[in-house]
């Protein structure tokens, strides 16, 4: 709902100061909800009981007294398990025992019997599974997070068991999209303290560092619990996604804690698909490789401790945590190599046109190995360490005020394959020569004060802070001239193999293109507050957010990327246009990228839970949020204007990259319904519009997928200047009458020649015209969605509970990039400047990619879940989700083999087309079995099996030819399709698409007209399970001992396949998911493994 008018804010900021919440903040909500109603024994309401709640474990406690309908609410109570008691003069007093947990609304009714009021009467305990609240909350307990098998103890895995969760095979970087909203809209917290990346969108403690492994992590051990709200409520603000809340472990009045190693050596694991099978060239087929490639090498070791315990009982308590990480893995994946034969006839060409090979030409492709079947089986080294530190202080400074205190830092090292695109470097090179190298640093600090005013107001108060320090490099600092390539003026940081990433269909060299970047620090400082008032039948909450984030960047990208394709297709072509160092294209970046970025917002909201009768609560509320422009500290950005062009920030009257979206108002409506009035059955909807703020790479440094290379800050006006050159390719490499384009006067080519001596850019490539531009609608919108669920809770019989909830969301405003200068289409590629729209006006302009709010997304799916809670010993979770996602574009910026850049500026409906996280069908089971004692004293005793189970269809992708004919420069565009009906081979990873031919190149100034993500993968499967056994030492001490498998049925999952259609390996596949993400063995999707481990329980 988006109006001009602040009317309404002001109202809401009024209400805020009249009922005292002066502290403009916005609370995160970590605590949970106590409601019910106290009557007689035949069904009437007494009105001024006294309930009190107690958690026994730190002697907290919280009253209040019931309406004249007998009802009461405890509010803001923290994660625990309290002793509810309800008393009145002329009744037994009643106790029970009521589980919190964060953002539950938990029921607890009582029935006082005639009698004295010291007379007491306990009811018997049941574990809440009906929620009473109109969010959609999905709740994973501490039994489930600590005894579930986790490969590498990240407990993002356990997301994969919770409905609505789309969780990418192999987890990696931005992998977890929620109700078909983007993977950065997630909006991250620990102890309600924003735990968000704002430069890249992803989780700040416990990201990857390079590509899939993470960096830092979060003890599953010192975890209480966490919950994932897909409608979150009106305190939630800044990122527009679901809120995932993680609440750390505290201290209570008895010491407790844990030691524990665990220990994955490869001796037990199965051998990765791709190292145990070869193509075989003569059959055509996989067969198993003769002789038989070694299995993927692995070690690792995760080991720590937590303790906690009082400082002073009922009064102050600590806890605390290590962990640490050792790991070694070999990244096991086929990549595509030339033949012996292929050099050899591309070699006699070249003898045979009177021609020599070159310097850099030798040396390039002396980085390839080569093999007689045109693939090797590679097994590149990874290396990390990681140490993680924590400690929680809670304090209750009196009756009616309790401070929590806590402090989270985590450091580590990592050596990782640059990604399974990348060849083996030849010998006598080193092994991970192209491997990212990293340090990050990552740290939490925060701070909760919760004071109770009254009975019936408590004021909340959050400060918190997040910083996020990384710089990623490449294991090569090889000067490129010493290869014969001169690349220009270089700073030695620069160094490196130039990044071959199109080189027919062979793999890549060099190590990931652009590297090195620097984020260091990414830092997040987030106040917020929030005032419950409860009155009546009125639970009234107010409060507010301020959130100031700023970064540190360096993004040169002065290392050059070179392509070799010939413009044919045949690797034979591009082999001799190596030798003879003709690139087609040849790109990078000139100009110093040092910024300090940073960014404000504000957030302010207000809501009412009106009970309206016992059984039937109304929840409706209004936020408003506002973020000023991203900015940069000495106004290093630029600004485009249709009328002037580009004008840097701080001249022309120019003050900021666009203007401030102000009518940003979301209302929250919901209710939750007791149908029978037992407390069985609940009816449930909620609706939120929520905002997400983009995060900072979207305007700084997009990936738009073409030649632009260039974001808001990184303007040619500021001395940035991305320099493209391509080659027309009108002749084969070795033919006599073949060109050099000439940068320094302008003059096309067939190819961008290295020559000895000259630079490949010209003598002053930052001073060549046309400049590609980087542009943002004056007008940008704050993307935002409406999130929508209703839901039906049955208790079918004890302790079980069955959820059918339809959940939706739609996307509006999202942001999309398009280029404003692109030709018209049917424009010959070789020849656009001419035809580009603002050609006259501004003739030294080249690409202006445009950001803009083109972007829409549709997601409505069946959430179906069993819970089955402490029942007989068993804690599982069972979903199904079938959902369909359809959008324009899945991501703010591109990356990855995703497209944030429509294909056909003119027509941005074009794009539509599956999400690039759509999956129609996920089913995941998730949780723990006691098995009941079987005698024989403590070798029967202590038993349990632990399992997580998913299975789900595959994701789509998109046919693609690596040159593009529109005149965009896109590295990749869409291909031609001759028909929709596109046949598969499931489990051949070799001739996966079975009918290819329907796929061509498309006609010169066009697009293709296959449909974005018409290409739907393999599914996936994996079985993990553990086998625990518990012995007690004495009533403090717990020995246990694990062994956890996963993939037990060693079930071949596949990665992402190659989706050029040009490309020989078009529709194969050459790894496994866990492969594919970066994180080898240690994550979802590799073959069969085994892990052990001993933890010491007090």
């Amino acid at each position: 709902m988006k109006v001009r008018q602040v009317r309404l804010l002001l109202a809401v900021g009024a209400c805020a100061l009249a009922l005292g919440a002066a502290p403009v903040a916005y609370a995160q909500k970590i605590t949970g909800d106590i409601t019910g109603t106290v009557n007689d024994s035949t069904g009437g309401a007494l009105t001024g009981a006294d309930v009190t709640a107690l958690c026994v474990a730190t002697g907290l406690s919280r009253s209040a007294t019931t309406d004249s309908a007998g009802g009461f609410r405890l509010a803001e109570l923290p994660v625990c398990v309290y002793t509810v008691t309800a008393t009145l003069q002329g009744f037994k007093t009643t106790s029970r025992s009521v589980q919190v947990a964060v953002n539950n609304m938990t029921k607890a009714d009582f029935r006082l019997q005639v009698g004295n009021k010291s007379e007491s009467v306990t009811v018997e305990a049941t574990t809440p599974v009906i929620e009473f609240s109109d969010k959609l909350n999905s709740y994973v307990d501490r039994e489930r997070i600590a005894e579930m098998p986790l490969n590498g103890r990240d407990f993002q895995a356990l997301l994969s068991t919770v409905p609505g969760v789309q969780r990418s095979p192999g987890g990696g970087f931005l992998s977890i999209n929620i109700s078909g909203q983007r993977n950065t809209s997630n909006n991250f917290m620990v102890d309600g303290i924003s735990n968000n990346d704002r430069y890249y969108g992803d989780v700040a403690f416990g990201t990857p560092g390079v590509v899939g492994l993470v960096s830092t992590v979060i003890p599953s051990d010192a975890i209480q619990e966490f919950t994932v709200q897909q409608t979150p409520g009106a305190e939630f603000g800044v990122k527009g996604g679901a809120a995932i809340n993680i609440v750390m472990r505290s201290g209570t009045n008895d010491f407790h804690g844990s030691t524990y190693y665990f220990r994955h050596d490869d001796w037990m694991d199965a051998k990765n698909y791709f190292t145990q099978t070869c193509f075989d060239a003569n059959s055509k087929t996989r067969k198993d490789c003769i002789p038989p490639n070694p299995k993927t090498p692995l070690k690792n070791q995760q080991f720590g401790v937590t303790f906690g315990g009082p400082i002073v009982k009922d009064r102050t308590f600590f806890f605390g945590y290590y962990e640490g990480q050792r790991i070694q893995v070999g990244t096991p994946y086929r990549a595509f190599v030339p033949t012996p034969g292929q050099v050899s006839q591309a070699r006699a060409r070249i003898t045979a046109a009177g021609l020599s090979t070159t310097k850099a030409g030798e040396s390039l492709l002396g980085f390839y190995p080569t093999d007689p079947s045109g693939e090797i089986a590679v097994n590149t080294p990874l290396v990390g360490t990681s140490d993680n530190f924590s400690l929680k202080l809670d304090h209750k400074l009196n009756d009616k005020n309790q401070l929590s205190l806590r402090g989270m830092y985590g450091r580590s090292h990592q050596s990782v394959s640059g990604g399974s695109s990348f060849v083996a470097p030849a010998a006598p090179n080193p092994p991970d020569m192209w491997n990212s190298v990293t340090d990050p640093r990552v740290a939490l600090v925060g701070g909760t004060w919760t004071s109770t005013l009254a009975p019936n107001k408590i004021l909340e108060t959050h400060v918190g802070y997040n910083r996020f320090s990384q710089v990623l490099g490449i294991n090569n600092k090889v000067d490129p001239k010493s290869l014969g390539i001169d690349t220009g003026p270089l700073d030695p940081l620069d160094f490196g193999v130039p990044y071959v990433d199109y080189f027919s269909s062979f793999g890549y060299i060099g190590g990931i293109g652009g590297y090195p970047i620097t984020t260091a620090p990414n830092a997040n400082t987030d106040v917020s507050s929030s005032f419950t008032w409860i009155g009546g039948k009125h639970t009234l909450k107010v409060g507010g957010n301020y959130q100031n984030a700023t970064t540190y960047s360096v993004r040169n990208r002065a290392r050059t990327t070179l392509e070799f394709t010939a413009g044919t297709g045949d690797p034979v072509d591009s082999i001799v246009a190596m030798l003879l160092g003709r690139a087609d294209f040849a790109g990078r970046t000139f100009g110093s990228t040092v910024r300090h970025l940073r960014q404000n917002s504000f957030g302010a909201y207000v809501s009412d839970d009106w009970k309206l009768s016992p059984r039937f609560t109304l929840t409706l509320g209004l936020r408003y949020d506002v973020s000023l422009p991203l900015g940069e500290r000495d106004n290093l950005a630029a600004r485009f204007f249709p009328d002037r062009g580009l004008v840097n920030l701080g001249t022309g009257g120019v003050s900021s990259l666009h203007e401030t979206d102000k009518n940003n108002l979301g209302p929250r409506a919901g209710f939750a319904w007791d149908i029978t009035g037992d407390g069985k059955t609940a009816l449930r909807g909620g609706y939120a519009l929520t905002y997400d703020v983009g995060n900072f790479a979207a305007l700084h440094a997009p990936y738009n997928i073409n030649g632009a290379r260039t974001g808001a800050f990184t303007n040619p006006t500021l001395g940035v200047f991305g320099v493209s050159l391509l080659g027309d390719l009108g002749l084969q490499a070795d033919d006599p009458d073949a060109t050099c384009l000439n940068p320094d006067t302008g003059a096309n080519g067939d190819y961008v020649c290295i020559q000895p001596g000259k630079p490949i850019f010209g003598s002053s490539p930052t001073g060549q015209p046309p400049f590609n531009v980087f542009a943002i609608d004056p007008h940008l919108q704050t993307p935002y969605f409406h999130l929508y669920h209703l839901s039906l809770q049955r208790e079918i019989f004890k302790s079980n509970v069955i959820t059918l909830s339809y959940v939706g969301s739609r996307g509006r405003d999202q942001l999309m990039v398009r280029d404003l200068n692109a030709p018209p289409l049917g424009t010959d590629y070789r020849t656009p400047q001419p035809n580009r729209p603002f050609a006259k006006q501004f003739p030294t302009y080249k690409h202006i990619v445009e950001l803009v709010n083109d972007g829409r997304s549709w997601y409505d799916s069946l959430q179906v879940t069993w819970r089955q809670a402490n029942w007989h010993g068993i804690n599982t979770q069972y979903n199904l989700t079938w959902s369909k996602c359809t959008d324009y574009n899945s991501v703010n910026r591109g990356g990855g083999g995703q497209a944030g850049q429509n294909q056909n500026p003119y027509n941005p409906a074009a794009n539509k087309g599956p999400c690039d996280h759509d999956v129609p069908l996920n089913f995941g089971v998730g949780g723990v079995y006691k098995i009941p004692e079987l005698g024989a004293g403590q070798l029967g005793a202590g038993w349990e099996f632990s399992t997580i189970f998913n299975a789900f269809a595959g994701r789509p992708y998109t046919p693609n030819v690596a040159r593009d004919r529109s005149g965009q420069d896109f590295d990749r565009t869409r291909a031609n399709c001759s028909s929709t009906d596109i046949r598969y081979n499931p489990r051949d990873a070799d001739k996966y698409i079975a009918n290819p031919e329907i796929f061509s190149i498309p006609a010169n100034g066009t697009v293709g007209n296959c449909g974005r993500n018409i290409i739907r993968g393999p599914g996936f499967a994996q079985w993990d399970l553990g086998l625990v056994k518990n012995t007690k030492i004495n009533d403090r001490f717990n020995v246990q001992l694990r062994i956890e498998g996963f993939n037990l049925l060693n079930r071949a999952n596949f990665g992402a396949p190659t989706s050029n259609i040009r490309n020989s390996a078009f529709g194969k596949f050459s790894t496994t998911p866990d492969v594919d993400q970066g994180n080898p063995v240690i994550s979802q999707g590799g073959p069969r493994a085994f892990q052990w481990a001993l933890r010491l329980q007090f």
